[in-house]
């Protein structure tokens, strides 16, 4: 065969350069593979642990689905938790934890889908009628603040402080007129003033 001409030399050279190119590329790429599938992996097990302890933490609100046996649970507690030898025996720190709940969703035995994260919440400070620190749920209050309104005489409204006195009485928790007024005007509720909904009732 006749040797290559210095341009076929040239080509074949430039081909093995392309070659040499493309295969670093394919190594790459297929590391950054692996990489990707070790997180996703890593991501899932994070979740499953968190998982793990919230529903055990939970068990009386899952069975029940009732908000009144929905409990504070911190991230922070969380990840203590899961130092614990039966959750792996590695904690978590809270970042961790909080990022693990984000924009996941859970299915209730009741079929109701709840955000993870509203089963890892630290709650607000408060105090009792004892003038004892306690914490409690937002979203416990908002149900009660509901249920209060969904029962009154409509001809006679609950206004915010009758709202509170009876969360004081009938759950011992002290809480201010201003925020039960915020929990009602929360975009969960959405729930207008006891004078907007007596006007609404005498317009009918």
């Amino acid at each position: 065969t006749q040797p290559a001409s210095p341009a076929e030399e040239m080509e074949i050279k430039k081909n093995r350069v392309r070659l040499a190119i493309l295969k670093e590329q394919k190594e790459e790429c297929k590391r950054h593979a692996l990489q990707f599938l070790a997180a996703c992996e890593d991501r899932r097990a994070t979740l499953l642990r968190v998982a793990t302890v919230i529903i055990q933490k939970q068990t009386e609100f899952l069975k029940s689905g009732r908000l009144a046996d929905l409990r504070c649970l911190s991230p922070s507690e969380v990840g203590e938790d899961l130092g614990r030898v039966e959750f792996g025996g590695q904690s978590l720190s809270e970042s961790t934890v909080d990022r693990a709940v984000q924009g996941k969703l859970v299915r209730l035995p009741n079929g109701k889908v709840l955000s993870l994260k509203t089963l890892c919440a630290p709650g607000e400070r408060a105090t009792n009628t004892d003038g004892e620190e306690v914490q409690y749920l937002p979203d416990l209050v908002k149900g009660w603040i509901r249920d209060y309104i969904r029962k009154e005489d409509p001809d006679a409204p609950l206004t915010d402080e009758q709202i509170c006195q009876k969360i004081q009485d009938e759950e011992d928790l002290v809480l201010c007129r201003k925020t039960i007024e915020n929990y009602r005007k929360h975009d969960d509720l959405l729930i207008p003033s006891a004078r907007e909904r007596k006007r609404k009732v005498v317009g009918r």
